[in-house]
């Protein structure tokens, strides 16, 4: 699945376009989008909330929920709060599955990956590429 950097306006495919696409539905709140309504994520909902254990895990849902709804290509195993700071920083490390060809269906060769990228409103996702 090939796009657009969103930067540069050059291509962009592979695990690059995943990790935009990955930023994209997270900073994207949901209702948003007037022809695609449940598109993005629920987490921006969570930022000015306190950092307490249940919006840590309310966070995580909505972030998984979120990927694995709309990014066929990445399939999370994992992800927990590696960081969780008085200062309002959030560390969140997820580990996943790359599928090149999962928005075609195809799930038989995957790749091991993490992501690394900023989330909007202070919080920050981490992974190990």
């Amino acid at each position: 699945m090939a796009g657009m950097n969103r930067e540069t306006g050059k291509a962009l495919d592979g695990w690059a376009h995943v990790v935009q696409s990955v930023g994209d539905i997270m900073s994207t709140p949901k209702l948003t989008r007037v022809w695609r309504r449940s598109y993005g994520g629920e987490g921006t909902y969570l930022v000015d909330k306190p950092g307490t254990p249940e919006t840590l895990i309310s966070f995580t849902i909505a972030f998984g929920d979120a990927i694995n709804a709309w990014e066929p290509r990445y399939r999370l195993r994992r992800v927990w709060f590696e960081e969780a700071g008085q200062d309002g920083r959030f560390i969140l490390n997820m580990d996943g599955i790359y599928y090149p060809n999962g928005h075609l269906g195809d799930f038989e060769t995957g790749i091991s990956r993490g992501v690394e990228l900023p989330l909007p409103t202070g919080y920050f996702v981490t992974g190990h590429p």
